[in-house]
Parts: C-alpha cells; sequence; structure tokens
C-alpha cells in the first residue's frame, strides 16, 4: 500500500494489505528483504531496512488485514557490509518494489507489485 507519489525525502510507512482469501505469512523482523526495489531503468538497489536478512522468523497477515513493514526514507544502500554502513536519498523518478509471500499452509505464492513516482 503506497501513494502514487512522494516528495523527496518524505519518510514513507511501506504497508501490506491482505485483499485475498487466505492467510499469507512475512518476517516481522526484516521485512524489506521478501522484495525487490527497481528504479525506472530496470536497476535492482538495495534499501537500507533490507540489506541483513540473516533472522527468519514468521507472522501471519489475515485476510483484510494491512500490516506496516517498515518505514522508508525512500534512500539506497550504497554500502552493505551485513548491514547498510552507507545511503544515498533515491532522485526524483518513477520506482518499482515487487514481493512474493508464501501462504501460511499450502497454495500458490502471492505477489505484490507498487510503482510510485518520487518528485523533486
Amino acid at each position: 500500500v503506497l501513494e502514487s507519489s512522494y516528495p523527496a525525502g518524505t519518510k514513507v510507512p511501506v504497508k501490506l494489505h491482505n485483499s485475498g482469501r487466505r492467510t499469507y505469512v512475512f518476517n516481522p523482523f526484516y521485512q524489506a528483504c521478501d522484495m525487490t526495489y527497481l528504479d525506472e531503468s530496470g536497476r535492482d538497489f538495495l534499501v537500507p531496512e533490507g540489506t541483513h536478512c540473516d533472522l527468519i522468523s514468521w507472522e501471519e497477515i489475515a485476510p483484510g488485514d494491512t500490516v506496516t513493514l517498515f518505514k522508508w526514507d525512500l534512500d539506497e544502500c550504497t554500502k552493505d557490509e551485513w548491514g547498510c554502513m552507507e545511503e544515498e536519498p533515491l532522485g526524483p523518478g518513477r520506482y518499482t518494489i515487487r514481493g512474493r509471500f508464501r501462504p501460511a499452509g499450502e497454495g500458490e505464492p502471492a505477489r505484490v507489485r507498487a510503482t510510485f513516482t518520487i518528485t523533486g
């Protein structure tokens, strides 16, 4: 759940809403690790909240529920050494977040996608 655009430097709550009929799981410690981040050229980048993904635990998100996965400063990690050591703000442009969340039981994973613009 994201707005369509944000001014540069905004702290953004990245939320997940389960609009399906099944319960899915997410990692409550490293929530950004279940997703990929792309700029408008298709370049993958890391967000500071998603660089250290070694602790695995699962929480459930039931149908109709919304959870805040993490709060993001619209920046990217430029130096990762078991955690983000340096980061830079993302510039104006269009960005995409994609994720894949497995069901609490059997079945196919849910794929999510959000696209937004950072304005200067």
